[in-house]
């Protein structure tokens, strides 16, 4: 009887087992997933769901880099007909620079000229996508998430209005004002620097040149030059060394460095200071090694909250061994992040000392518009010449990526030098003291020459000079600068492309004979520091930059517009073919999210979905199964009846 009950409940087992087994296999034909709950698959239901996230997100990542598409694609309707308006009115600029044209033919020239101007700016105001204006100059950095991850590509469109064109034909200046510093009286030097704010601030020493008892004293201004706060006094006493430099950071604060006398040399400073004047670090970048009387430090930002500090040292003695510059990083809070680079070094001397005059020594710490780190290195070690030139660096490790000279010139005849940073490329300009003439060339971010050797200006004895973007959105290299002729200081600028005067001559200072400082305080003013007048007081100028509209009044003002219509179809051509490679790039990524969307989606078919062959198998061996089982059990139940009537007919 035993075996007989075993043999029934083997049966039911398998009966059971081949109903759920029958029962899965029709679940999953019936849903055509292998994976109905988490039982089923705990490990490939997490998978899958992580694949149905990316998925999605994929979806909606090409339905944005669509959107993207179709923004640019308006943009660029938009474009070509603003390019065509511009090739009309360099057309009816070529018409008026005719000489035998009459000054009504000009005037009427003028008014049709004038009306695609206005279509230009209305153009340009009602191009829009979504509600958003494209091209008016306030589309810029927009992402669009791809759906991948983090990342996300940032659009970014040039302004098409007449004004970000640059559709001028002049520019003039005027001086809006004259003043002193209040409590200025420096026996020694004085250092500005400016924000994209126009906000501004000055430091100034009344140490006298190679140290000694003063002062040093910052002091903040608006954008409008006026002062806010109090003067910060941050030296008072014996040993504080001239050559201040400071810059602002990106957080409000003023990092500022400069020398103080160790006897022989000098120690490197750094200090911060808050927007409220309060003095939050004071360190010694380098200690007792300083050649400070004859080259300054240096700082600047360089983002994520970080700047950097370039100083000149000597290891041996200021008039004999190796002369080096070198570069140490800091974060905002004053904390030292790696160790300091050597940037530049001379080479090595023996024997009796030599002239200072024959040290390696740099200038002018710039970052790039790509980034990168670049440096004036002037170089007198062969005793013949001095010899100019732009080292540039990787900005993470500071590794020399070209060493690119950029003049020679006689013995001890370099004069002011300074770095000038554009859009896409970068200038460097000099004063040749042999003739007195200041000089540009501009190079690209690669270090290859873009124009050669521009005069700036004749019968100059110092300048200062710096970039600025005009109201237009066009590019000037702005320059202060002494006349040998008749001792006064002008001031005066030049195209980005540096081919013409943009405005004439102005005068801001009169009877001085000392370094100028410009500084920008918005986009049509500067501030131009005399550091030192007869007085011992430092006096500025603000000077206002007025840019006029296209004119065809005369024949000069038809070609002075062609001029200014050739850069504005430039800068129009470019923005379009930035827009282009910018909607090649939308079109790229939308293929590529596709082809990663395939792939995803059958990465995960093959975890989620059934596969219907091996589901219809198993769904047929648990029917035969479920029936072999069935008649199994009703054999059972049938042997155990058969067993009952044999032992009642005993």
């Amino acid at each position: 009887m035993l075996s007989i009950s075993a043999l029934g409940n083997t049966s039911r087992i398998a009966a059971n087992n081949a109903l759920a087994q029958q029962q899965n296999a029709i679940e999953r034909l019936s849903s055509g997933k292998r994976i109905n709950s988490a039982k089923d698959d705990a490990a490939g239901l997490a998978i899958s769901e992580r694949l149905t996230s990316q998925i999605r997100a994929m979806d909606v990542g090409r339905r944005n880099l669509n959107d993207g598409i179709g923004a640019l694609q308006t943009a660029d309707g938009a474009m070509a007909e603003i390019g065509n308006n511009l090739q009309r009115i360099r057309e009816l600029a070529v018409q008026a620079a005719n000489s035998v044209v009459s000054d009504s033919d000009r005037s009427a020239i003028g008014a049709e000229a004038q009306e695609l101007l206005n279509e230009i700016d209305r153009s340009s105001s009602v191009s829009t996508f979504g509600g958003q204006a494209l091209i008016d100059g306030t589309f810029t950095a927009k992402p669009i998430a791809t759906g991948d991850g983090q990342s996300s590509i940032s659009l970014n469109l040039s302004s098409m209005t007449s004004s970000g064109l640059g559709v001028y034909d002049k520019a003039t200046a005027s001086v809006v004002s004259n003043g002193t510093v209040t409590g200025s009286n420096p026996n020694g030097y004085v250092s500005a620097t400016t924000n994209a704010n126009g906000e501004s601030a000055i430091i100034w020493s009344s140490v006298p040149p190679g140290g000694g008892s003063g002062k040093l004293i910052l002091q903040r201004y608006d954008k409008s030059g006026v002062a806010t706060g109090s003067p910060v006094e941050l030296e008072n006493g014996s040993g504080v060394a001239q050559v201040p430099e400071l810059t602002f950071l990106e957080n409000g604060s003023i990092a500022l460095t400069y020398f103080k006398v160790n006897s022989p040399r000098y120690d490197t400073k750094l200090q911060i200071v808050d927007e409220s004047g309060n003095v939050t670090s004071n360190l010694t970048v380098n200690s007792g090694e300083a050649v400070g009387d004859y080259i300054d430090p240096e700082i600047i930002d360089v983002g994520n909250s970080e700047f950097l500090v370039k100083w000149h040292y000597n290891t041996d003695h200021p008039q004999d061994g190796v002369d080096y510059s070198s570069v140490s990083r800091y974060s905002y809070d004053g904390s030292k992040v790696g160790g300091s680079v050597v940037v530049s070094q001379s080479p090595l001397y023996s024997g009796s000392p030599i002239s200072r005059s024959l040290h390696t020594v740099t200038d002018d710490l710039s970052q790039l518009t790509n980034g990168d780190i670049a440096l004036l290195e002037l170089d007198r070690s062969t005793g013949t010449k001095d010899s100019l030139s732009v080292r540039v660096f990787n900005p993470e490790t500071l590794a020399l990526k070209y060493d690119q000279t950029v003049a020679d010139l006689g013995i001890n005849n370099l004069g002011n030098h300074f770095i000038h940073k554009l859009e896409s490329s970068y200038a460097v300009s000099w004063l040749d003291l042999s003739n007195n003439t200041a000089y540009l060339r501009e190079f690209d971010l690669q270090g290859s020459e873009l124009t050669t050797t521009t005069v700036l200006k004749e019968n100059v004895n110092r300048y200062s000079a710096q970039v600025r973007t005009g109201l237009s959105g066009a590019t000037y290299i702005d320059i202060a600068y002494g006349s040998l002729l008749d001792g006064n200081s002008y001031y005066n600028s030049f195209d980005d492309q540096f081919l013409q005067q943009q405005e004439s001559d102005l005068q801001v200072f009169t009877s001085v004979d000392n370094e100028l400082e410009i500084i920008s305080l918005s986009g049509s003013q500067l501030r131009i520091f005399d550091t030192e007048d007869y007085s011992r007081i430092i006096s500025y100028t603000d000077v206002d930059v007025t840019e006029s509209g296209l004119e065809f009044g005369t024949v000069d003002d038809a070609q002075r517009t062609i001029v200014a219509i050739d850069a504005a179809i430039q800068r129009a051509t470019d923005a379009r073919a930035e827009a282009g490679a910018q909607l090649n790039r939308l079109d790229s990524a939308a293929r590529s999210l596709e082809a990663s969307n395939i792939q995803a989606r059958a990465s995960r078919s093959r975890i989620l979905d059934a596969d219907f062959a091996q589901e219809t198998a198993a769904l047929t061996k648990a029917q035969i199964l479920s029936q072999s089982s069935t008649a199994m059990i009703a054999q059972a139940n049938a042997q155990a009846g058969v067993v009952l009537r044999l032992l009642q007919g005993l």
